[in-house]
Protein backbone atom coordinates (compact mmCIF):
# COMPACT_ATOMS: atom_id res chain seq x y z
CA UNK A 1 0.00 0.00 0.00
CA UNK A 2 1.24 3.43 -1.24
CA UNK A 3 1.22 5.70 2.19
CA UNK A 4 2.09 8.81 0.32
CA UNK A 5 4.00 9.96 -2.63
CA UNK A 6 6.88 13.02 -2.40
CA UNK A 7 7.81 15.18 -5.70
CA UNK A 8 11.39 16.81 -5.36
CA UNK A 9 14.18 17.56 -6.96
CA UNK A 10 17.35 15.11 -6.22
CA UNK A 11 19.24 17.81 -4.43
CA UNK A 12 16.46 19.35 -2.40
CA UNK A 13 17.34 19.05 1.26
CA UNK A 14 13.49 18.09 1.92
CA UNK A 15 14.13 14.51 0.08
CA UNK A 16 17.07 14.17 2.08
CA UNK A 17 14.99 15.03 5.56
CA UNK A 18 12.28 12.35 4.47
CA UNK A 19 14.36 9.29 3.45
CA UNK A 20 15.99 9.68 6.85
CA UNK A 21 12.95 9.96 8.81
CA UNK A 22 11.95 6.92 6.13
CA UNK A 23 15.02 5.30 7.69
CA UNK A 24 14.48 5.82 11.51
CA UNK A 25 10.41 5.00 11.33
CA UNK A 26 11.67 1.54 9.63
CA UNK A 27 8.65 -0.63 8.71
CA UNK A 28 8.71 1.40 5.13
CA UNK A 29 9.91 0.72 1.82
CA UNK A 30 10.91 3.35 -0.85
CA UNK A 31 10.49 3.07 -4.66
CA UNK A 32 12.34 6.27 -6.01
CA UNK A 33 11.80 7.16 -10.15
CA UNK A 34 12.92 9.63 -12.44
CA UNK A 35 10.39 12.56 -13.19
CA UNK A 36 9.98 14.92 -16.29
CA UNK A 37 11.79 17.90 -15.66
CA UNK A 38 10.14 21.09 -15.25
CA UNK A 39 10.90 22.72 -18.56
CA UNK A 40 10.02 26.26 -17.17
CA UNK A 41 12.39 25.37 -14.49
CA UNK A 42 16.71 24.50 -14.24
CA UNK A 43 16.35 23.32 -10.83
CA UNK A 44 18.23 26.37 -9.17
CA UNK A 45 15.93 26.74 -6.54
CA UNK A 46 16.47 23.41 -4.71
CA UNK A 47 18.99 24.84 -2.47
CA UNK A 48 16.26 27.74 -0.53
CA UNK A 49 14.15 25.08 1.08
CA UNK A 50 11.00 26.49 0.04
CA UNK A 51 8.65 26.07 -2.21
CA UNK A 52 9.55 27.03 -5.82
CA UNK A 53 7.06 29.88 -7.71
CA UNK A 54 7.93 28.12 -11.01
CA UNK A 55 7.90 24.24 -10.91
CA UNK A 56 5.57 23.92 -7.21
CA UNK A 57 7.76 21.51 -5.54
CA UNK A 58 8.24 20.04 -3.53
CA UNK A 59 5.01 18.41 -3.10
CA UNK A 60 3.40 15.17 -1.54
CA UNK A 61 0.19 13.48 -1.13
CA UNK A 62 -1.25 10.70 0.29
CA UNK A 63 -3.79 10.67 -2.40
CA UNK A 64 -6.43 12.23 0.03
CA UNK A 65 -4.45 15.18 1.32
CA UNK A 66 -1.59 16.52 -0.28
CA UNK A 67 0.65 19.88 0.77
CA UNK A 68 2.23 21.59 -2.55
CA UNK A 69 4.02 24.23 -2.84
CA UNK A 70 5.60 23.19 0.60
CA UNK A 71 7.67 24.32 3.09
CA UNK A 72 10.24 21.97 4.06
CA UNK A 73 8.36 22.16 7.48
CA UNK A 74 5.18 21.36 6.08
CA UNK A 75 6.39 18.70 3.90
CA UNK A 76 8.57 16.90 7.09
CA UNK A 77 5.48 17.25 9.30
CA UNK A 78 3.43 15.49 6.53
CA UNK A 79 5.52 13.04 6.69
CA UNK A 80 5.80 12.42 10.17
CA UNK A 81 2.32 12.21 10.75
CA UNK A 82 2.04 9.49 7.82
CA UNK A 83 5.04 7.15 9.64
CA UNK A 84 3.58 7.95 13.14
CA UNK A 85 6.50 9.44 14.14
CA UNK A 86 5.20 13.11 14.92
CA UNK A 87 5.60 15.95 17.60
CA UNK A 88 5.79 14.28 20.66
CA UNK A 89 3.17 15.03 23.91
CA UNK A 90 4.10 17.16 26.73
CA UNK A 91 5.84 19.93 28.05
CA UNK A 92 9.32 20.67 26.37
CA UNK A 93 8.22 19.79 23.12
CA UNK A 94 8.50 23.28 21.32
CA UNK A 95 7.43 22.87 17.42
CA UNK A 96 7.10 26.93 16.99
CA UNK A 97 10.24 27.86 19.11
CA UNK A 98 12.65 25.46 17.06
CA UNK A 99 10.67 26.47 13.53
CA UNK A 100 11.65 30.33 14.47
CA UNK A 101 15.31 29.66 15.24
CA UNK A 102 15.58 27.81 12.46
CA UNK A 103 13.65 29.32 9.81
CA UNK A 104 16.13 32.12 10.72
CA UNK A 105 18.96 30.49 10.78
CA UNK A 106 18.30 29.27 7.18
CA UNK A 107 16.91 32.77 5.86
CA UNK A 108 20.49 33.78 6.87
CA UNK A 109 22.82 31.31 5.66
CA UNK A 110 21.43 32.44 2.55
CA UNK A 111 20.70 35.75 2.19
CA UNK A 112 24.03 36.48 3.89
CA UNK A 113 26.31 35.00 0.65
CA UNK A 114 27.46 38.30 0.12
CA UNK A 115 29.01 38.68 3.15
CA UNK A 116 32.69 37.06 4.75
CA UNK A 117 32.78 34.04 5.69
CA UNK A 118 33.95 34.97 9.44
CA UNK A 119 31.16 37.45 9.56
CA UNK A 120 28.40 34.55 8.23
CA UNK A 121 30.11 32.31 10.97
CA UNK A 122 29.05 34.07 13.61
CA UNK A 123 26.08 35.27 12.85
CA UNK A 124 25.07 31.44 12.88
CA UNK A 125 26.36 30.57 15.54
CA UNK A 126 24.58 33.22 17.57
CA UNK A 127 21.15 32.30 16.07
CA UNK A 128 22.19 28.91 17.32
CA UNK A 129 22.89 29.50 20.84
CA UNK A 130 19.75 28.50 22.33
CA UNK A 131 19.81 24.89 20.21
CA UNK A 132 22.72 24.23 21.58
CA UNK A 133 22.01 25.14 25.23
CA UNK A 134 18.85 22.48 24.96
CA UNK A 135 20.62 20.03 23.40
CA UNK A 136 22.87 20.13 27.03
CA UNK A 137 20.41 18.89 28.83
CA UNK A 138 18.29 16.90 26.16
CA UNK A 139 19.68 14.23 24.17
CA UNK A 140 17.33 15.61 20.66
CA UNK A 141 15.28 18.48 20.00
CA UNK A 142 12.49 15.98 20.85
CA UNK A 143 13.62 15.73 24.62
CA UNK A 144 15.05 11.70 25.13
CA UNK A 145 13.62 10.59 21.40
CA UNK A 146 13.92 12.35 17.89
CA UNK A 147 10.27 13.75 16.39
CA UNK A 148 10.78 15.33 12.75
CA UNK A 149 12.33 18.73 13.49
CA UNK A 150 15.31 16.85 14.79
CA UNK A 151 16.42 15.78 10.61
CA UNK A 152 15.24 19.05 9.96
CA UNK A 153 18.22 20.14 12.01
CA UNK A 154 20.69 18.11 11.29
CA UNK A 155 20.15 18.22 7.42
CA UNK A 156 20.47 21.78 8.20
CA UNK A 157 23.97 21.43 10.29
CA UNK A 158 25.21 19.17 7.39
CA UNK A 159 24.78 21.77 5.18
CA UNK A 160 26.67 24.27 7.30
CA UNK A 161 29.64 22.03 7.56
CA UNK A 162 29.75 21.95 3.83
CA UNK A 163 29.62 25.50 3.39
CA UNK A 164 31.76 26.68 6.20
CA UNK A 165 34.20 23.10 7.17
CA UNK A 166 34.23 22.86 10.82
CA UNK A 167 31.37 24.80 11.74
CA UNK A 168 29.89 22.77 14.52
CA UNK A 169 33.21 22.19 16.23
CA UNK A 170 32.63 25.21 18.30
CA UNK A 171 29.34 24.25 19.44
CA UNK A 172 29.74 21.16 20.93
CA UNK A 173 26.57 19.74 22.25
CA UNK A 174 25.13 20.38 18.20
CA UNK A 175 28.58 18.29 17.28
CA UNK A 176 27.38 15.57 19.42
CA UNK A 177 23.85 15.72 18.43
CA UNK A 178 25.23 15.18 14.52
CA UNK A 179 28.22 12.55 15.58
CA UNK A 180 26.15 10.42 18.43
CA UNK A 181 22.45 11.29 18.20
CA UNK A 182 21.49 11.33 14.61
CA UNK A 183 24.07 9.12 13.66
CA UNK A 184 24.18 6.84 16.56
CA UNK A 185 20.39 5.88 15.07
CA UNK A 186 19.62 2.15 14.23
CA UNK A 187 20.58 1.67 10.93
CA UNK A 188 21.08 5.50 10.51
CA UNK A 189 24.96 5.38 10.12
CA UNK A 190 25.44 2.67 7.51
CA UNK A 191 22.24 4.43 5.80
CA UNK A 192 24.05 8.08 5.43
CA UNK A 193 27.04 5.93 4.59
CA UNK A 194 25.36 5.12 1.18
CA UNK A 195 24.78 8.54 0.22
CA UNK A 196 20.62 9.25 -0.01
CA UNK A 197 19.81 11.63 -3.38
CA UNK A 198 22.33 11.08 -6.11
CA UNK A 199 24.22 13.38 -7.92
CA UNK A 200 22.61 14.72 -10.88
CA UNK A 201 19.64 17.51 -10.06
CA UNK A 202 16.74 15.64 -11.49
CA UNK A 203 12.95 15.43 -10.56
CA UNK A 204 12.34 12.18 -8.84
CA UNK A 205 9.10 11.04 -7.62
CA UNK A 206 9.46 9.06 -4.19
CA UNK A 207 6.73 5.59 -3.42
CA UNK A 208 6.86 5.31 0.25
CA UNK A 209 4.78 1.97 0.84
CA UNK A 210 3.82 0.54 4.32
CA UNK A 211 5.35 -3.08 5.04
CA UNK A 212 2.30 -5.38 5.63
CA UNK A 213 3.26 -8.55 8.20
Amino acid sequence: MVLFTLVSWSKHETLRMTKLMIEYAGGHTCNQIVTDTPAECDGTCYYLGSPCPTCHLPYVTDGTDEVRRARRWDVCRFVAKKLGRGLPAGPGHREGFFEGILNSVQASFISGRNKPDDVRRNQQANYLKDVEKWLKTNRFLGGNSPFFVDFIFFVLMEQHNSEFPGFTSSLPNINKFIDTSIRGLPRMSSFLARGINGDSNRVYTLYVNEVTQ
